[in-house]
């Protein structure tokens, strides 16, 4: 019990140290993380990204319960990593499986979390482009990352579909983007200029995601309102 205890101790410093030291990524690191995407990933997250962005109110109870599934996965193979690599593979599979379950009857809570998570990504990004032009305020970028959190996280229990959309339309976009960029940078014309591009032009990423985010919103609103518009069938 005692062990339990030291280890259940432990993995909630680690994670919390986590938490206060991270840091979002740069646009070398996105950059790097995109170039390491394979043709066969690209295609599958792409795949992926375009039901997010288009879909994602039809069947987001699918969705929510997939990123719990890889949510587990994460925190599970973090966890297990703390006693060893083979508790490591044990933890995802355990974390993965045991998320996935529990967003079905918590889906709620589940989606208030899914937008905490994604108000607070976008938070810290909108923080870090202001960051840009003013330097002072790059430090202070936890505040941009908790308002983003707490405003959707609370709303999503109160404007549920609205909030459900944008959450998936910002994530699709960023999975479908990536996943463009991927595929582009294999094409060995585009591949130098567009690094280039992608490396030191500071508004290409923001716009890249903002653009498909907002037509995401507009279509997945647009066809909420004509499902909901279709009259019943007339009795025969």
């Amino acid at each position: 019990m005692n062990e339990l205890w030291n280890t259940l101790t432990s993995a909630w410093a680690s994670a919390w140290e986590w938490m206060a030291n991270w840091q979002p990524p740069s646009r070398g690191e996105l950059v790097q993380d995109i170039q390491s995407l394979g043709p066969v990933q690209a295609a599958v997250m792409l795949a992926g990204g375009l039901i997010y962005l288009l879909q994602g109110w039809r069947v987001f109870k699918f969705l929510v319960i997939i990123n719990g599934a890889v949510a587990g996965v994460l925190i599970g193979s973090a966890l297990g990593a703390l006693q060893s690599d083979d508790w490591s593979l044990y933890g995802a599979l355990i974390g993965g499986v045991v998320l996935a379950v529990l967003c079905w009857p918590l889906m709620r809570l589940a989606i208030g979390l899914t937008g905490a998570l994604v108000g607070g990504v976008a938070g810290l990004g909108v923080w870090h482009y202001v960051a840009h032009w003013q330097p002072s305020i790059e430090p202070y970028a936890w505040a941009g990352g908790l308002a983003g959190a707490l405003l959707l996280g609370v709303l999503a229990f109160f404007l549920f579909r609205m909030i459900i959309v944008v959450i998936t339309s910002v994530q699709g976009s960023a999975m479908t983007v990536g996943a463009i960029l991927a595929l582009a940078l294999l094409i060995t014309q585009l591949r130098k200029p567009l690094l280039t591009e992608l490396t030191h032009n500071p508004h290409l990423f923001p716009a890249l995601i903002a653009v498909p985010a907002v037509i995401g919103i507009i279509v997945q609103l647009r066809s909420a309102t004509t499902t909901n518009k279709i009259p019943p069938a007339a009795p025969q």
